[in-house]
């Protein structure tokens, strides 16, 4: 079924030169989604990585941490007395996966200076 149509499309001809065209046509159509999606994400995972030097994507807040490797994080970061800025990956359910795919790394949290991902807590463990 097409995500813009509310009834199911019915093939009047069932020969492979039709199907290939409907099916080639649904595969643009989700690639299309799919790049625009990934564009508009990254400007806002950009957004963020351009409000400060330091940036960090945890569980839960600074101040309320909701996972060992973030509250570790944040404890690292705030006994070595820099200035960073920290967002709640569990506010926003479409940056936490596409952060992953713009660093290129499968978990949180994840630690950016500058813009670049630098690491995750084990990392700056101190």
């Amino acid at each position: 079924m097409h995500p813009k149509k509310r009834q199911i499309e019915h093939i009047k001809s069932a020969k492979r030169e039709n199907l290939a065209k409907i099916l080639g046509a649904y595969e643009e159509y989700y690639r299309l989604s799919f790049v625009k999606e990934e564009k508009e994400a990254f400007e806002e995972i950009e957004d963020k990585l351009n409000s400060s030097a330091l940036v960090c994507f945890i569980r839960g807040n600074a101040q309320d941490p909701q996972c060992r490797a973030s509250r570790l994080m944040i404890e690292n970061l705030d006994r070595l007395e820099v200035k960073y800025k920290s967002f709640d990956i569990m506010m926003n359910n479409k940056m936490k996966e596409w952060l992953k795919y713009y660093a290129n790394w499968p978990g949180y949290p994840q630690l950016y200076i500058y813009g670049k991902f630098i690491c995750n807590h084990s990392i700056i463990n101190i």
